[in-house]
């Protein structure tokens, strides 16, 4: 879970929570989820989500990239169903109104909002030449570069130019077909070299300028008429939960009914996003909150009104004087029930260079700079003002960078209640897609079926040869270290017979920010199969199917209590042992305050003989647990589940 609360105490949560007389009924069952990253891809999950409405309640909403902005909407609207609201209905209509041209033969909404900078425009436009069909893809990127780069071809062309112009005015015969022939190459290579030195400058500098984005999420002209993605996000979150004030965004103490990020939460949301800067994934909401923001700054990525809310709900800063980056003093980021939804959102679907990243600031302790100003804080006269510490940059990008489906969130040892998970793959090459949108998603038949749909396989090196094969191993090289443990944990039994695997054609999803209204109301249709065969597997209490709610929780317990068999072994064998005369863990535990080491020290004899008895009454019960023979590891579910020491994410 998000916090430190059970299964049962989040139950107690939702039970308490106020709902108006006039609402309709809340379904009885209660069931988390986790969605994955995949741009365009996330259409499929508002249908999804509409289904599993009908049967449960969403306790906790996880997801990282698309899967975050999936798992925003999902929690918002939950919080309007609480408030009487139809928000699952509204979600269920959201992919067919985002397929919509905004006016005949013109682009759909959701193209429309990736609204890039005016320096990145030409930019933008060529890289949207990429995608579609393979067929005719060369000549019209070559098109498109041509067509947004036209002042750069001139100025390429002219010297071939120059030269037809020559040749034709002073030659003739052989001299003149041979020249005519080698200007209109040098035109054709002058220009080509010339727009691509312009592609690669102008996008170069428009990455440097925005944020290593082509688009922020918002409008560079306040009075567009079209919403940007970050502007319409921002209302859809409010419209689905019932949010009415103007000047307020929908923020976690919404969903949560309170502000304490402790206590027991109505909704839990979470979602995942990458500091490149510090090289790993965090938790959204921040569990520990150090960072900064410039207001400046965060207005080229958010609605005034949230940025004004962040502005008047700082947190209270660590420290005696908010810090300064480039000359400004900065904000404190809010607290994480204070936080906007949108904001936590936006740092999660920051897909590289089409969005560009969210920048915050946070002190470096390990730079001299700020030791030398925390001495001469600490060591300043009473009359001398504080010294400002100078922050770093922290740059957050896409969540999906490092983890595109954080299956791990909400996880219980022995659940009572389900956390579903939605993925995202590649059609298997003997399966092509059916015409029935039931038969383009899969999940597992028995305990120990064959993964004959999905597997590990990637096989990138299908279909294409030359350079595309090489490429195609180097992005699989990159695929591999971002998703292998998303993919091993996916294997393990108590996981992966929650999982709905949700297939995406090669031009459907993804990237293709022009997706047609047919594919996109395909796709959406498959997710709502994908959310009524969850419902029906694990939310009816009849259903005959092998792999039900009830025996997911009877793998859960076999798989749990499996993993404990070799963690018990060795920590008993190694407790008392010593080697080279030190002394072994048992003499650690009951040393008195006199002995080394003095960290982490208990806190009195109570606690150290609570301590020392408790260990030693674990092992008296592992020890009789081998001798009795009731060993958990025989016939367990495998792949074993191992339990290790992680920091949590």
């Amino acid at each position: 879970m998000s916090n430190p609360q059970t299964q049962t105490e989040s139950a107690r949560a939702v039970d308490d929570a106020g709902v108006q007389p006039d609402a309709k009924p809340l379904p009885n069952k209660y069931c988390d989820i986790i969605m994955k990253g995949g741009i365009t891809s996330g259409v499929v999950y508002p249908k999804a989500i509409s289904e599993l409405a009908k049967t449960y309640c969403f306790q906790s909403i996880g997801g990282a990239s698309a899967g975050a902005l999936a798992a925003s909407a999902t929690a918002a609207a939950e919080r309007g169903r609480k408030k009487g609201l139809d928000s699952f209905g509204e979600l269920d209509k959201l992919p067919d109104e985002l397929g919509k041209p905004l006016f005949e033969a013109g682009p759909s909404r959701l193209f429309s909002l990736f609204k890039p900078a005016t320096a990145a425009q030409p930019v933008f436009n060529t890289a949207i030449a990429f995608l579609g069909a393979d067929e005719g893809k060369p000549s019209r990127v070559i098109a498109a570069a041509f067509s947004n780069f036209k002042p750069a071809a001139l100025m390429g062309a002219l010297p071939g130019l120059l030269l037809v112009v020559l040749l034709m005015l002073g030659s003739k015969g052989l001299l003149l077909a041979w020249g005519l022939v080698a200007g209109i190459l040098l035109i054709a290579l002058g220009s080509g070299i010339a727009v691509l030195y312009a592609l690669v400058t102008r996008a170069v500098r428009v990455l440097n300028d925005h944020h290593f984005g082509l688009c922020t999420g918002m409008n560079e002209q306040p009075a567009a008429a079209e919403p940007a993605l970050t502007e319409w996000l921002a209302a859809l979150f409010d419209r689905l939960a019932g949010i009415d004030e103007a000047e307020r965004p929908l923020t976690f103490s919404d969903l949560w009914n309170t502000d304490d990020p402790k206590a027991l939460h109505e909704i839990d949301l979470a979602m995942i996003t990458t500091n490149l800067s510090h090289g790993q994934p965090y938790r959204l909401p921040f569990e520990q909150n150090d960072y900064f923001f410039d207001a400046d700054e965060m207005r080229a990525f958010f609605p005034e009104k949230v940025v004004r809310w962040m502005v008047e709900h700082p947190r209270r800063s660590a420290h005696d004087t908010d810090p300064m980056r480039n000359g400004k003093v900065l904000c404190t980021l809010p607290d994480p029930a204070d936080l906007p939804v949108v904001v936590a959102t936006r740092m999660s679907l920051a897909f590289p260079i089409l969005l560009g990243a969210i920048p915050l600031y946070a002190i470096d302790t390990t730079r001299t700079a700020t030791r030398a100003t925390e001495e001469f804080n600490r060591n300043k006269e009473a009359s001398t003002p504080f010294q400002r510490y100078t922050a770093e940059t922290c740059w957050f990008s896409d969540g999906g960078i490092a983890i595109n489906l954080p299956i791990h969130f909400f996880d219980e040892a022995l659940p009572l209640w389900p956390t579903f998970a939605i993925n995202l793959r590649s059609f298997h090459p003997d399966h092509a897609r059916a015409r029935i949108e039931a038969e383009n998603i899969w999940m597992p038949d028995t305990n120990n079926s064959r993964d004959d749909k999905i597997g590990p396989w990637t096989y990138f090196d299908h279909g294409v040869d030359g350079f595309a094969r090489v490429t195609s191993f180097l992005g699989t090289i990159l695929y591999t270290a971002r998703t292998w443990s998303d993919h091993r944990q996916l294997q393990v039994q108590g996981y992966r017979d929650r999982v709905v695997h949700i297939f995406v054609g090669k031009d459907e999803g993804g990237l293709n920010l022009k997706m047609d209204y047919d594919d996109m109301h395909s796709l959406s249709e498959r997710g709502r199969e994908a959310g009524k065969t969850l419902a029906e597997r694990f939310g009816n209490p009849q259903t005959k199917h092998p792999l039900s709610w009830l025996n997911h929780r009877w793998i859960r317990y076999r798989a749990t209590m499996a993993a404990f068999d070799p963690l018990l072994a060795v920590v008993r064998s190694q407790y008392k042992a010593s080697r080279m005369g030190e002394p072994t863990y048992a003499e650690l535990v009951a040393r008195d305050n006199n002995t080394l080491p003095d960290s982490y020290r208990w806190q009195g004899v109570e606690q150290s003989k609570a301590a020392t008895d408790g260990t030693e009454l674990l092992f008296e019960l592992a020890e009789e647990w081998v001798e009795f023979g009731s060993t958990f590891e025989k016939n367990a579910p495998e792949p074993l589940a191992v339990l290790q020491s992680r920091p949590r994410v």
